[in-house]
């Protein structure tokens, strides 16, 4: 699977990005709180979601979580003034 872009909305601190589009070699950079680690986590929860769409199995998180957190929490991902 090749990701091509992605684009995210209300999720965690990101209200609205705008599509993101990728190459072989791609590099998040900004100041501290800004929403990298978010849009990882984002493109973590979509890939998540089409996989087990199309396996009907559960896999593994793609990105390792503390205490086998679940992938989305509700009250922690999505932005409270929503």
């Amino acid at each position: 699977m090749n990701l091509h872009s992605f684009s995210v909305k209300n999720f965690r601190s990101i209200r609205n990005m705008e599509k993101i589009v990728f190459s072989n070699i791609n590099v998040l950079i900004g100041k501290n709180n800004e929403g990298k680690s978010n849009i990882l986590r984002g493109i973590n929860v979509a890939l998540t979601a089409l996989i087990r769409h199309g396996t009907k199995k559960r896999p593994r998180n793609l990105i390792p979580r503390r205490n086998d957190e679940s992938i989305f929490v509700w009250k922690r991902d999505f932005p409270i003034e929503k």
